[in-house]
């Protein structure tokens, strides 16, 4: 049996433009006087249970692995890993920073002024480029 969008709409109850809706998402191309099977037409409007079984099926997966890997020990949280790296990478920085100061002197002691400016323009072109090779937070992701 072959149904028209009218017919089906009128039969199930649906409005037509839902109707359409739905083929369309199932990929079923609407056309002026176009028909379709009834097994098409219950898939657009009751949906598709296999499938639905099959999105369960790999979501319940999904959770079990995670469920797996926390009893483990081998799934980390992102915050744990970020309190890791600032803590670590902190220490460092304020050296970075520090160092033009504390190492101008040592560099050209004729001349400590020109040696910190110096130094403050490499810990100023660097800083840009290990931010950047950082690991991102949550919203960076997008």
């Amino acid at each position: 049996m072959t149904w028209t969008v009218n017919s089906a709409s009128r039969e199930w109850g649906i409005a037509r433009e839902t109707l359409v809706k739905r083929l369309e998402a199932l990929s079923i191309p609407v056309k002026p006087g176009a028909k379709f099977h009834t097994r098409q037409i219950t898939q657009a409007i009751v949906g598709d249970l296999n499938h639905e079984r099959m999105l369960e099926t790999i979501e319940r997966r999904k959770l079990l692995e995670k469920e797996n890997a926390e009893k483990d020990g081998t799934l980390v949280e992102m915050e744990a890993v970020q309190r890791l790296i600032t803590d670590a990478m902190l220490p460092v920085r304020q050296r970075f920073m520090a160092l033009p100061n504390e190492a101008a002197s040592r560099c050209n002691p004729s001349d400590p002024t020109f040696a910190r400016d110096a130094l403050q323009r490499w810990v100023d072109d660097s800083l840009p480029l290990i931010r950047e090779k950082l690991p991102k937070g949550k919203e960076a992701k997008g």
